[in-house]
């Protein structure tokens, strides 16, 4: 036991204590309502209009129609809920699979769901994780632990 004390204390030692300003920003944001009203529009814009309006173009374009389009950003996040079931890392495979599967059950061929699903995935999670990966790699974070020393 005294090894791993050591090396806790050592580890957690070298990490940037930045825990009681984070906390008093929380605190600070979560009571001021225009901020819990502006972070909640721009949610419902990102995951549910965009996605909404993204995937009824791909149905458009594949000359399938849904029969309410305004409903289609609720039927999206209602299939994309299953991704907060650990079965796999972020959900992959898992959300576009329950999305065909949501999208088949209100009346799209699947023939048609599934390529639409993938396209929507890719445009919407993959291919903007990736751009963010790209300059993700390039931060030198070094400066941040040589600035607790």
């Amino acid at each position: 036991m005294p090894l791993v004390g050591s090396f806790a204390d050592r580890f957690f030692g070298a990490l940037p204590n930045f825990g009681a300003d984070a906390a008093d920003t929380f605190e600070r944001l979560a009571t001021d309502y225009s901020t819990i009203a502006l972070y909640a529009s721009g949610w419902t814009f990102a995951m549910m209009v965009v996605p909404g309006v993204r995937t009824w173009l791909l149905l458009d374009a594949a000359g399938v129609g849904f029969s309410s389009p305004v409903l289609l950003p609720v039927a999206l996040i209602t299939a994309y809920t299953v991704t907060l079931l650990p079965l796999t890392p972020g959900g992959v495979g898992v959300a576009e699979a329950s999305a065909t599967l949501v999208l088949a059950a209100l009346g799209v061929p699947a023939a048609v769901a599934a390529p639409t699903i993938l396209i929507d995935r890719f445009l919407g999670v993959y291919l903007p994780a990736f751009a963010g990966w790209v300059p993700a790699m390039r931060l030198d974070v070094s400066s941040v632990l040589s600035d607790q020393e």
